[in-house]
């Protein structure tokens, strides 16, 4: 198994079953190499488990989790050859660390037994791993090339995650460290941490062994550990197999990899120390929020739920450690408020860090600011009134409250009409009306609906959105065009130029452009079912959520997805929580779309000329 394969195994192992339209848009490959691709992933993982589809969507199914354990801790890289690039990397890297001076560059290709070009795009790929390291690779000609480090504790980082796996055997231990490392990792109940504990230990015997001084301050970074005799008998084998006592610096250095999660190897005063001094950071974090979007959150209950985990995403960062994947970038994409305020978190937070925090940090950060925003909405909402005609008894008007209750999700008061002529009264305050039999609202626009449809859950629950969507349009809360749209050359290009003529109306700000060009970069804001949602702050005055619907006449193929619809969001930089609520319609109206082919239709062949209400005909 490469490392391609792996990569790939791995999207398996943290999803519950993925779209065949994702994977091909993810991997960059057509349908045909990524049958190829799974049919080889499947021999490679015979016996442990196997790729099956259903309805479209890949799985995996374990057989032996052993086994699939054992692939996961990457035991397999050290069986790989040189035909992998991320193994040669790995190499390239082990002898520029261990070689004094220069390598040449023509011996490393030798040694690989691959070209010179082949050599050129490896370190090329290495250059781009390198930069998280703030290191780079120095090239002086007649000489070869060294590693040259800003940071002189990134290298133990370095070695542990690109080049440890490959070359595991490089990196003995010594028979009293081990005995001394299994006590330690005896307290340990995460086998993760057990094992990356183990990995760095060996790698700072490996860099100690000759000698080797190196700078192990963390800026930032405070050790939690409670030092019990086990780490202090770790701390004697490892400075008697230096001959040196270890400093303080070092074995905190050492203990980092029980720093990334909470356990009761952790001091609880200290942790509570560092969650006193983060305080500052929230409102380092709050100022910048602040500065491009008003929200209303309660930022003291928000860091009560957050604290533990903005804790440890600040050490995973600073040791360039990635949170495990649980959630995925559809996070990001269905909660477009939360990701905005999740982003402007993350670069405040590397600034103050001065370290690369992975956009996989985003996606947790973004579940924890959607929490807030609907808990400051639930203590604001007013409940929806829905209005009944007809001949209806008491009891058939607490079943209808009860469904529409399940299918709402939301406080629900219903009114009974019994004066018909009422229904022609302007503003009447009803969401919806329920009737047995057709009804005349005069100038009123207020969908009504059929009793029996109350149990066709989904319909009904798109007319409820769609209704909430023209309410918020009559509101003004929000500016809805629906154009027929022209393909320019790729994806990017039509949406700048949708995003350049509502700028010359002054619908959008001027900066909208290059914030959403930023805002790409991520995550892909192409969905599946044919539509792209391109989206972000909207930095103009009006209180506004700005929505243009564009129906290309000719679909754009995106990463192997063809779009027909292209969704263009301005989130107002002002966000009430009147306005967040009318935002999280216009989504789930969007998704509403996705899901009925029906609804799709009606807009793919929308009538300019009538209103939205169209959108449902005949659902």
């Amino acid at each position: 198994m490469d490392n391609q394969d792996y990569r790939l195994l791995k999207r398996f192992i943290t999803r519950e079953s993925i779209p065949v339209a994702e994977l091909i848009a993810s991997e960059n490959i057509s349908q045909k190499t990524l049958q190829k691709r799974l049919a080889k992933l499947n021999e490679n993982i015979h016996g442990i488990g196997q790729i099956k589809e259903r309805h479209g969507r890949y799985f995996l199914q374990v057989i032996d989790y052993h086994g699939l354990s054992r692939l996961q801790s990457g035991y397999l890289r050290e069986s790989l050859d040189f035909n992998d690039s991320e193994k040669r990397q790995a190499y390239i890297i082990q002898q520029l660390v261990t070689t004094t001076g220069y390598v040449v560059q023509d011996d490393l290709a030798d040694t690989l037994m691959i070209s010179r070009s082949t050599l050129s795009k490896d370190l090329d790929k290495l250059r781009r791993t390198l930069c998280v390291y703030d290191a780079e690779i120095v090239a002086q000609s007649n000489h070869g090339i060294k590693l040259v480090l800003d940071q002189a504790y990134q290298l133990p980082l370095l070695l542990l995650n690109e080049v440890y796996d490959y070359f595991a055997a490089n990196y003995p231990l010594t028979p009293a460290v081990q005995q001394a490392l299994a006590a330690v990792s005896n307290q340990i109940n995460d086998q993760t941490t057990a094992t990356r504990l183990q990995k760095l230990t060996a790698i700072m015997s490996f860099l100690w062994r000759d000698d080797r001084q190196i700078d192990l301050h963390v800026a930032h970074y405070q050790n939690l550990v409670r030092l019990t005799p086990e780490w202090q008998q770790l701390f004697r084998a490892l400075s008697a197999q230096r001959q040196t006592n270890l400093t303080a610096t070092e074995q905190d250095f050492i203990c980092f990899p029980v720093n990334l999660k909470y356990s009761s190897l952790l001091s609880r005063s200290l942790v509570a120390q560092q969650l006193d001094k983060n305080q500052a950071l929230l409102q380092q974090i709050k100022r910048q929020i602040e500065v491009h979007v008003q929200v209303e959150l309660d930022y003291a209950e928000f860091y009560t739920q957050v604290k533990y985990h903005l804790l440890f995403l600040c050490y995973r960062s600073l040791f360039n450690m990635s949170a495990s994947e649980i959630f995925t970038n559809e996070i990001i994409k269905n909660y477009p408020v939360a990701a905005e305020l999740a982003l402007i978190a993350l670069n405040t937070l590397e600034q103050g860090l001065g370290a690369i925090i992975p956009t996989t940090e985003a996606t947790y950060l973004t579940v924890y600011f959607q929490l807030a925003l609907d808990a400051v909405q639930d203590q604001q909402h007013v409940a929806q009134q829905v209005g009944i005609v007809g001949n209806i008894g008491l009891g058939a008007q607490h079943f209808l409250k009860k469904q529409l209750a399940e299918v709402f999700a939301d406080q629900i008061k219903v009114v009974a009409i019994t004066d018909k002529a009422q229904l022609k009264q302007p503003d009447l305050p009803f969401l919806l009306i329920f009737s047995d039999q057709p009804l005349d609202l005069g100038d009123n626009r207020i969908p009504v609906i059929r009793i029996d449809d109350l149990f066709r859950t989904e319909e009904l629950t798109t007319k409820i959105t769609l209704s909430l969507v023209h309410k918020a349009i009559m509101a003004q809360a929000c500016h809805l065009q629906i154009t027929y749209l022209t393909p320019q050359a790729d994806y990017q290009a039509t949406v700048d130029q949708m995003i350049e003529q509502a700028t010359l109306k002054g619908e959008l700000a001027p900066s909208f452009k290059q914030m959403w060009h930023q805002r790409e970069l991520q995550g892909s804001s192409v969905f599946e079912n044919a539509i792209a949602l391109p989206h972000t702050i909207n930095e103009i005055a009006k209180p506004v959520i700005f929505l243009q619907i564009g129906i290309l006449q000719k679909p754009l193929l995106v990463n192997k997805r063809k779009v027909h619809l292209i969704f263009l969001l301005g989130i107002p930089q002002q966000l009430n929580q009147q306005l967040n609520r009318v935002l999280d319609t216009l989504y789930d109206f969007i998704f509403s779309v996705v899901r009925q082919e029906n609804v799709l239709q009606n807009l793919l062949h929308y009538r300019l000329d009538q209103p939205i209400e169209q959108l449902t005909e005949g659902i």
